[in-house]
């Protein structure tokens, strides 16, 4: 009778934990209305921090009530072949090679090329022009355009390509390397790796596996070497190689791996102390502060600062699709939890998932669902765990089956037969006609190794590729940002720019109920939040863009040139 009662009395405590951690998340960021920002979720006012918070703290709160009552089940781990991730690295190397020289030009190309001309420019970034990621994802382009003297078109997707390369080969030894017996391993890379090609449509650097899975590969490897007893001297250069490469892939993702290694760090030191001395603690802690004190010096986290203000930010919708993915980072931090109760340091989820905590903050940004299921590390974690638990797997798969990857995935899929942008032009020139000088040479016809050919030409004045701090609209996060942009067109009057056309036709008042009703529809969402205050749309920058400039005739892969009006 006492057995049947604390049962029920645990079932009870564990509806109200749910109970809590669906208010803290979905419904509390209510009540504390964010700042003013260039965001849905300020429309809304919803606060997304609130948001973040409420579900840490409650799913933290939870996980150390229960986590100690996880099964460990025993089971039969089946080890992934080499040859699959070696496949698939190949393949999809050679499919984005393809891919870019067959398709229309994707959404993300227009600001990030833009962003590359003014480092061909010269142009300081950072200081000079804003840029969202890493100098690794932008000097590199830069260095094909000089040194090959390729198109700065052409040298951008030969790094696309690359950076696709390496990032699928992450992918692979990630799934390989992490130590939680599964007889799942190879379903989970599939999975994993099917949905990442998923990003190739938009054609960003900002979406390559390379970026979005350099924490979770480092992680892990840095696990590896430690459980593999290499010399102190060793560990320690891994680990500063580890966060200087994220950091220059990804700000984001360099500080996540900055909290994240420097917290399992103190985790060893704490609970094994004799395998982990203070000495190399501290030494860690130095470089890392060092580390994180240039890459401050050089304006690394400018981006990151940005977006704290709210900017771009939407509501997060409670809909079976969000649910899904947030259960997966559920089950990410009760592993933690449980390893840490019972001071198993041991096991690969444990770094992983503390690199993932981190990067959270970016997830419950943009709360669509592919931002939203960007936490690698975190999200790889929470595939292990479900797939050791066989009662997690049997529920977990099928609902992520019918909400996530049956009404998402296959749209996406199904989206890639359309054009993104534009409808490819039709206008055929000779052989002749192609440039290796010109830098915005992008339509594609015909093949040209490692160059994109030319079907029309965007004639462009030097000087109008001098844009400005922002590439239009882009970028602009706060009403400081905007003010900025306002007085940086003002004083370029004179001159003509270059403009991605996207950052100068921003839907106005429609532009909330269009996107709220999107997602709703996208995530079968339960309902969708009211309009409380106006959008704060970047109009007055376009307004003072027209003041000053009119459009140019023509538009090549999302790209014009706005001239001076005559006084």
């Amino acid at each position: 009778m006492q057995q049947a009662q604390s049962r029920w009395q645990g079932k009870l405590i564990a509806a109200l934990g749910a109970l809590t951690l669906l208010v803290a998340t979905f419904f509390l960021p209510f009540a504390f209305p964010p700042g003013p920002s260039v965001s849905l979720s300020y429309t809304a006012g919803f606060n997304n921090r609130v948001a973040l918070l409420g579900f840490v703290c409650s799913t933290f709160a939870l996980a150390f009530v229960f986590a100690r009552k996880f099964p460990r089940e025993s089971v039969a781990d089946k080890p992934l072949s080499r040859w699959l991730p070696v496949t698939f690295t190949v393949l999809y190397t050679g499919l984005t090679a393809v891919w870019q020289h067959t398709r229309p030009i994707g959404a993300e190309v227009a600001y990030c090329l833009e962003r590359q001309l003014q480092l061909d420019r010269g142009r300081r970034l950072y200081t000079d022009f804003q840029y969202f990621y890493g100098p690794a994802l932008i000097y590199p382009g830069h260095f094909f355009h000089t040194v090959f003297h390729l198109s700065s078109g052409g040298a951008y997707f030969l790094y696309w390509v690359l950076c696709w390369c390496c990032g699928t080969a992450m992918i692979g030894y990630v799934v390989r390397r992490i130590d939680v017996p599964t007889r799942f391993r190879i379903a989970i890379y599939l999975l994993v790796v099917l949905v990442s090609f998923l990003s190739i449509r938009d054609e960003g650097m900002q979406y390559t596996p390379l970026r979005l899975w350099c924490s979770a590969f480092c992680a892990v490897w840095v696990y590896d070497l430690r459980r593999e007893r290499v010399r102190p001297t060793t560990l320690l250069a891994a680990m500063t190689a580890s966060l200087l490469g994220c950091m220059a892939i990804s700000p984001e993702h360099g500080l996540a791996v900055l909290i994240g290694l420097s917290a399992y760090s103190c985790l060893l030191f704490a609970l094994q102390r004799r395998a982990w001395p203070a000495s190399f603690l501290v030494s860690q802690l130095l470089i890392f502060a060092i580390v994180a004190a240039v890459a401050g010096h050089f304006h690394l986290f400018d981006g990151i600062k940005a977006f704290s203000t709210g900017g771009y930010n939407f509501p997060l919708l409670l809909s079976p699709a969000v649910l899904v993915v947030l259960s997966v980072y559920v089950c990410a931090i009760f592993s933690l939890c449980a390893n840490l109760l019972r001071r198993n340091l041991d096991n690969a989820t444990v770094p992983l998932a503390l690199c993932g905590i981190p990067l959270l903050a970016s997830a419950f940004g943009r709360c669509d669902i592919g931002h939203l299921a960007g936490d690698a590390p975190l999200w790889i974690a929470g595939l292990f765990l479900i797939s050791s638990q066989r009662q997690l797997a049997v529920l977990w798969v099928p609902l992520a089956l019918l909400t996530v990857y049956g009404p998402i995935g296959v749209p996406m899929l199904l989206g890639f037969t359309q054009a993104h942008l534009h409808k490819q032009m039709k206008v055929v020139v000779s052989d002749g006609a192609v440039s290796r000088d010109h830098p915005i040479d992008m339509n594609r016809t015909y093949y040209l190794p490692f160059e994109l050919p030319i079907a029309k030409r965007l004639k462009i004045p030097e000087e109008a590729l001098d844009s400005g701090f922002y590439a239009g609209t882009q970028g602009i996060t706060d009403l400081a940002s905007m003010t900025r942009k306002i007085e940086e067109i003002k004083a370029m009057r004179h001159i003509p720019f270059l403009l991605p056309v996207a950052s100068a036709e921003l839907p106005q008042e429609p532009y909330f109920d269009q996107h709220m009703l999107t997602l709703k529809a996208f995530e079968l969402s339960f309902y969708v939040p009211r309009v409380k205050r106006p959008y704060l749309s970047p109009q007055p920058i376009l307004d003072s863009i027209e003041d000053s400039h009119r459009p140019g005739d023509q538009v090549i892969d999302g790209m014009r040139v706005w001239e001076p009006v005559e006084p």
